[in-house]
């Protein structure tokens, strides 16, 4: 379709909702004349539009177009073409009529796609022709199979698997979707899209309807009618890219259902695979919330919501979310496609990341919440044990102080605590710890690409993005401020190869202050690695002197970059970890482990001496 074509499709469009409806059929006749095609084309905008009702009841206009129904032009139910003999109309589309088959040769039932008369010649059926041959080359679990391409009886048809399930959109029809459902189904979908964009496959018409859910639970994405071959090599690059000829779309068409386009397909630009992200992301909105995130009481004003406003949030809804997938949707949904998740693959490995999540929880207080797990996994062993190690931790170092410093600390009431969360990030973050001010938090996160942990500090309180403090390919862990808070401690692990850095809390250049080995098993289950003396001269961390060694506490000086050691733990223990100064800094407490399982705590004189075990748990 040339820009001419459709500038003029969009005059009579407009031209025919300003007349009265009982003036549209005769205006629409007289300006299509004996054009059919453009007729058809004007009455499929009309149809979606909300004074189609009154369009379509007026004089001349007694029904809608039985395609615009949802109903075969011509019933083929019964007949045969070639060896299919057609058992059901299955439903009608833009691209043509499905109808249930069964193949007489290989004695299997099949889905056949039939286009609609006009579209059996010419460019057309090539642009059908190359749709099946592009989408048939996509050997994917989650994208339907399409066996073959015929013509019998002047019908030109594609012949796919039957899919034995119902469609995406009526499942979100029954009701609310419980959250392991909606991940498992965008999880797919996101899937089948990374598969279709590596081969340059653009599907640009993803919506429930195209999406069909098996009745073993299996994701099947249809109708690739309105795909689009691009360079394999450029589809995440500028928006202008130029595209490979194949069966693509002129700029300033307006393709896909409406609610469901993204911005650029909205105003008619080139597209690429960041458009199908967008849709999936209004998708997964609609999985969640049970409604659109744009919506209008005419296609122009859908059209104005796409491009203007922002999605309600979905927490104003009765069913929240998860944090996670919010972010997710968030990113999925911006307007702006180089700020958009810039591949499906990307989006994928969050979804999966959010998935992986809820299967390690054990309850969820939400409508929408993954099903109770019937056992703890290893990482949620370690992650409560490590949270009631820190509680234990902290008051033995309380209880140090009673017995070293002899002061009686006062009783004090807290406030009920409330929980909110501080960090929306995909992937992992972890070992937070506040600034002696208690207006930012550091913490260890392996970025959006999860390829690595670095160092970040954000402010409390507010909206800002974190700032990012390392950059190194190698894992840096367990931040640790200064007590002037002008400096953060951490450790960079590059397999066993540990490193202790320092780098200024606003950013700067960092400065390593000791290099060694460590297999630091227990700072990952058990807390942080780092800890500062009350008057910054001394790091307390754990380390070994060889990899055949336990882990011991040393305390490293600021000044000479010297490395002591102050613990020794038994013949066949695991070692010692996660030290902790007590606020006066005369008192060094941590955790010596027999085992992963075995592992009590112990304070000792910070300047060394034989360490005191203080709990018993495990006796």
């Amino acid at each position: 379709m040339t820009p001419q074509r459709f500038q003029k499709i969009s005059q009579i469009y407009h031209a025919t909702l300003e007349r009265e409806p009982e003036q549209r059929a005769a205006f629409l006749q007289q300006s299509c004349g004996g054009d059919r095609d453009l007729r058809h084309d004007v009455e499929s905008l009309l149809a979606s539009d909300k004074s189609a009702e009154a369009f379509f009841s007026s004089k001349g206009m007694k029904e809608k177009p039985k395609r615009l129904r949802g109903e075969p032009s011509q019933s083929l139910v019964g007949r045969t073409l070639d060896n299919y003999q057609v058992l059901s109309f299955l439903r009608a589309g833009g691209m043509g009529e499905v109808y249930r088959a069964r193949d007489t040769k290989l004695g299997r039932e099949v889905a056949i796609k039939v286009l609609p008369a006009g579209f059996a010649s010419g460019s057309d059926r090539l642009r059908l022709e190359r749709e099946a041959r592009a989408v048939s080359a996509l050997n994917h679990p989650n994208i339907l199979t399409i066996f073959e391409i015929k013509e019998a009886d002047e019908h030109l048809f594609i012949v796919t698997e039957f899919v034995d399930g119902e469609t995406l959109r009526d499942r979100i029809r029954k009701g609310r979707m419980k959250l392991a459902e909606v991940l498992d189904v965008a999880i797919q979908v996101a899937s089948a899209l990374s598969a279709a964009h590596a081969a340059g496959i653009v599907h640009r018409d993803i919506k429930p309807e195209n999406i069909m859910l098996r009745r073993d639970a299996l994701v099947k994405v249809l109708d690739f009618g309105l795909a689009k071959l691009t360079d394999p090599q450029s589809t995440i690059t500028g928006p202008e890219e130029v595209t490979l000829q194949h069966f693509s779309t002129e700029p300033g068409l307006v393709l896909g259902t409406s609610v469901y386009m993204s911005p650029e397909q909205a105003r008619g630009l080139p597209l690429d695979t960041r458009t199908d992200i967008w849709s999936l992301g209004v998708v997964l909105y609609e999985m969640i919330g049970g409604h659109l995130p744009f919506a209008g009481a005419t296609k122009s004003d859908v059209i104005v919501s796409i491009l203007e406003r922002e999605p309600p949030p979905l927490e104003d809804d009765a069913h929240e979310p998860a944090i996670e997938l919010k972010w997710i949707l968030h990113k999925a949904l911006r307007k702006e496609r180089e700020e958009r998740y810039q591949t499906a693959r990307e989006l994928l490995g969050d979804l999966k990341d959010v998935r992986h999540e809820l299967d390690t929880q054990t309850t969820r207080g939400r409508s929408i919440k993954p099903e109770l797990s019937d056992r703890t996994t290893r990482s949620q062993r370690s992650r409560l044990f490590a949270l009631s190690l820190a509680v234990i931790i902290i008051a033995a170092i309380a209880l140090a102080l009673y017995k070293f410093v002899g002061r009686k600390q006062p009783h004090v009431v807290l406030p009920a605590a409330k929980v909110v969360p501080f960090t929306t990030f995909p992937g992992r973050e972890l070992q937070p710890t506040f600034s002696p001010d208690g207006n930012q938090i550091a913490f260890a996160w392996n970025g959006e690409k999860r390829d690595n942990f670095d160092i970040y500090v954000k402010l409390v309180n507010t909206g800002t993005p974190p700032l990012r403090l390392t950059s190194n390919p190698a894992d840096d862990l367990f931040p640790a401020w200064s007590p002037d808070g002008r400096e953060i401690a951490f450790v960079r692990q590059s397999g066993s190869d540990v490193s202790i850095f320092v780098v200024p809390a606003l950013g700067g250049p960092e400065r390593k202050l000791y290099s060694g080995t460590s297999a630091f098993l227990l700072l990952y289950d058990y807390g942080n690695g780092l800890s500062w003396s009350p008057d910054g001269k001394y790091l307390a961390f754990s380390g070994q002197r060889s990899p055949r060694e336990p882990n011991s506490i040393f305390l490293l000086s600021r000044e000479s970059l010297e490395a002591r050691q102050i613990t020794t733990p038994p013949a066949g223990f695991l070692g010692d970890s996660t030290p902790a100064f007590s606020p006066d800094g005369k008192v060094l407490a941590f955790v010596r482990g027999a085992s992963s399982r075995d592992v009590e705590i112990y304070i000792m004189p910070a300047t060394g001496g034989e360490p005191k075990r203080l709990t018993f748990d495990n006796r």
